[in-house]
């Protein structure tokens, strides 16, 4: 029962209910095309290589495949739980408007952190490009953080908060240690390796929230799936 609950949702969601090839030209084809047109504005308009933009950096630098490897997995764990939570807010839409909130929010914030990851915004890439400094930065970072926790406690307390308490506590530990509060031996094992800890921490608390809220808004009254 639940899996026909979850089709006319998917349905409903309007992910299949459009003829397969519009819906490969409008999500697949003018996506993919305009993301390469604006790479190749990019590189007309800065002088930098168009190499340098699609080709990947372990080859365009000439270093070992596994040069940046925590990183590189750290990014896509972040992209994964975005299109979770984002996929999950589909699901739900037509259930609950509270529960598609809090999961688009949480999808949205998740993108944020992952932009700031992948092209380290924070460590000095603002400042050179738009005047901003770090410390501006890391505070509105804060200010959005707070500001979803803030709107959607209700919804967090709900939950099993536990994995999301401590992912902020392995991120809060790993920007001591990038700021040189705390001076240890092996500052990057440290830093990287708590902020990493965190990352699989945040993605294991909406991966069991989205599978939470999906399971209760797609089952039948009485119990039964």
């Amino acid at each position: 029962m639940v899996n026909v609950r979850l089709r006319n949702a998917v349905a409903q969601a309007n992910l299949v209910s459009v003829p397969v090839l519009t819906y490969v030209v409008l999500f697949a084809l003018l996506p993919a095309s305009a993301f390469l047109a604006a790479m190749v504005l990019i590189s007309r308009y800065t002088a930098i290589p168009i190499a340098d933009l699609t080709r990947d950096p372990a080859s365009i630098m000439g270093v070992p495949f596994y040069i940046g490897a925590v990183s590189q997995i750290g990014v896509a764990i972040w992209a994964m739980t975005a299109a979770i939570c984002l996929f999950s807010a589909a699901l739900v839409s037509q259930k609950s408007s509270q529960a598609k909130v809090f999961l688009l929010a949480s999808g949205a914030v998740t993108g944020m952190l992952l932009v700031d990851d992948m092209f380290l915004v924070h460590e000095g890439v603002a400042r050179r490009l738009f005047n901003i400094s770090d410390r501006s930065v890391y505070a509105a970072y804060l200010i959005v953080l707070l500001s979803y926790l803030v709107l959607f406690r209700q919804s967090i307390l709900r939950s099993d908060f536990l994995p999301l308490v401590l992912s902020f506590l392995f991120f809060a530990a790993s920007l001591v240690v990038d700021v040189k509060l705390v001076k240890v031996e092996e500052q990057y094992l440290y830093e990287d390796g708590s902020k990493f800890v965190g990352l699989v921490l945040w993605a294991a608390y909406f991966a069991r929230l989205a599978s939470h809220l999906v399971r209760q808004h797609f089952t039948v009254p009485g119990g039964r799936e």
